[in-house]
């Protein structure tokens, strides 16, 4: 009669963990497709922009500067045995990574 008795307590607690487990995971997947479905919103209520790809960017842009900079940028290029372009690169580079600390 014991294993009877915990038998019943054993498929009543499964059963029960069973239909939380359900409503947790049909909660959880309607939460998820909500927020797909939506547009981004901030707390305040705010539209939030999807992010831009990288297909709007060339990877190229004209810069005009001093003819002095031109001069020393050249200049500490050749020092380097590289290319301006690579040495201006290296510079954006490593003043933009201080902007994201």
């Amino acid at each position: 009669m014991k294993r009877f008795v915990c038998a019943i307590i054993l498929l009543a607690v499964t059963i029960c963990a069973a239909v939380l487990l359900t409503l947790r995971t049909s909660s959880l997947a309607n939460d998820l497709e909500l927020l797909v479905d939506s547009p981004a919103k901030s707390e305040e209520n705010i539209d939030i922009p999807e992010p831009d790809t990288l297909d709007n960017y060339s990877g190229q842009f004209k810069l005009r500067m001093p003819k002095s900079l031109h001069k020393s940028l050249a200049n500490h290029a050749l020092r380097e045995g590289i290319s301006m372009n690579q040495y201006c690169l290296y510079l954006l580079s490593k003043n933009d990574g201080l902007s994201l600390k």
